[in-house]
């Protein structure tokens, strides 16, 4: 799941950095333990391809590689 999609320039990105760990968040005094959930649970998650451009063509493979995925 993590590689590009076949004739698809863009995977996965890992990992998911909660916002108020970000640069931006901890400029305005973001630190770690601040959202104790919202950190636990960005270490299980993945950024998908996403764009508001997409054609119902890249819609659709996303969304297939999604669904033909398999955890072995």
């Amino acid at each position: 799941m993590l590689q590009p999609l076949p004739g698809w320039p863009h995977g996965v990105r890992l990992p998911v950095i909660p916002l108020h760990l970000s640069d931006m968040g901890r400029a305005f005094g973001g630190r770690p333990g601040d959202c104790p959930v919202t950190e636990n649970v960005s270490d299980r998650l993945m950024r998908l391809p996403f764009h508001n451009a997409f054609t119902g063509s890249e819609q659709e493979l996303v969304m297939e590689a999604i669904l033909d995925f398999k955890i072995s």
